[in-house]
């Protein structure tokens, strides 16, 4: 994906009409929607599966394999995968 089409599907802009309080709540959920909407669209089923599992819901790498069937490096590998894929993504709205 291009810059600019990640860029204008999120789109991050102060409005300069709300107050520092305001603007920060609505910074804080346009995060999460940024994140969300990365996790949802670039990254794969296995990959958001296992990032759910890990940062979501707090599971160890050793328990998410135990309930995917799957070893642990295996879970270890993928979330590496997955986390330099949301790194890069980030990376190119930032700049």
């Amino acid at each position: 994906m291009k810059k600019k089409d990640l860029y204008d599907e999120i789109h991050l802009e102060p409005d300069d009409t709300e107050d520092e309080d305001e603007e920060f709540v609505r910074w804080q959920k346009k995060s999460a929607d940024v994140m969300e909407y990365i996790i949802s669209t670039r990254l794969t089923y296995r990959q958001r599966e296992i990032i759910m599992l890990y940062y979501y819901e707090g599971k160890r790498q050793k328990e998410i394999a135990e309930e995917l069937g799957v070893t642990e490096s295996n879970v270890s590998h993928i979330k590496r995968r997955a986390l330099k894929r949301l790194e890069y993504d980030l990376n190119l709205i930032r700049s």
